[in-house]
């Protein structure tokens, strides 16, 4: 399969000349190849419904319940199946709308494909599985901790909370790089991050306090990842 390439030009406010990264769209890219896998959930999630799948019987309910019960992080504590802790991974192929998936995947392909370039590859994936993973542990927490605030059947889905982490941890570095799209057209890092966030309390954000603390939680690990990648850098030096 031959690698197609958007052409995206990121330059510092701070650089005498400009570095142009390209940023690939072909499935030999392991963060693409991440994105495709998160593409074929959202599209047999979106069939699975029309085509009478999701009704289906299954030996413990629907499929439909499966997807919800399982697959999703916890409902509440009373809910909780404590053989189901592969949900804190699984959850994050769950898209229940659109916005939410494209928000989420077109931030996951541009922000992770810059982080790739600072870490490689394999650590930016190990790094989202890891937010991933966090962000349902403190999600579970919260509302165990918060339930009259939590609301009694909120679920945490979708990979934005894991993005979220990858974001701000690229922010960090280049958060004050343009990218240059087209001709004349130019945003700030920095600001696709922030619009990116506004965006999600339409399509991602539930009104309870869980949420909230995914949020601060997924900026401030992002942040300390930032940091330590930093630390390391210096070190090799």
């Amino acid at each position: 399969m031959n690698t197609h390439n958007a052409n995206i030009t990121i330059q510092s406010n701070f650089a005498t000349s400009e570095n142009t990264v390209i940023l690939p769209t072909g499935l030999r890219n392991h963060i693409n190849l991440l994105v495709f896998v998160h593409f074929l959930f959202f599209a047999w999630y979106l069939l699975s419904g029309p085509s009478g799948l999701s009704s289906q019987y299954l030996s413990d309910g629907t499929l439909n319940d499966f997807v919800n019960y399982d697959l999703t992080a916890a409902y509440s504590l009373q809910e909780f199946k404590w053989q189901s802790f592969t949900s804190i991974f699984t959850y994050q192929f769950v898209h229940l709308n659109a916005g939410e998936f494209i928000l989420s995947i077109s931030m996951l392909w541009l922000f992770g494909n810059l982080l790739r370039l600072k870490i490689g590859s394999l650590k930016t994936i190990l790094l989202y599985f890891s937010f991933v993973a966090l962000s349902a542990l403190i999600y579970n927490l919260s509302h165990w901790v918060f339930p009259i605030f939590s609301g009694p059947r909120g679920i945490l889905d979708g990979a934005f909370c894991g993005v979220l982490g990858i974001m701000t941890t690229t922010v960090f570095f280049y958060g004050k790089y343009q990218l240059h799209f087209y001709k004349n057209w130019t945003i700030a890092l920095w600001k696709v991050y922030v619009v990116a966030i506004l965006i999600s309390m339409v399509f991602v954000y539930e009104h309870n306090i869980a949420y909230i603390i995914v949020y601060i939680s997924g900026i401030y690990l992002g942040i300390k990842s930032a940091e330590f990648i930093q630390k390391s850098d210096r070190k090799l030096i």
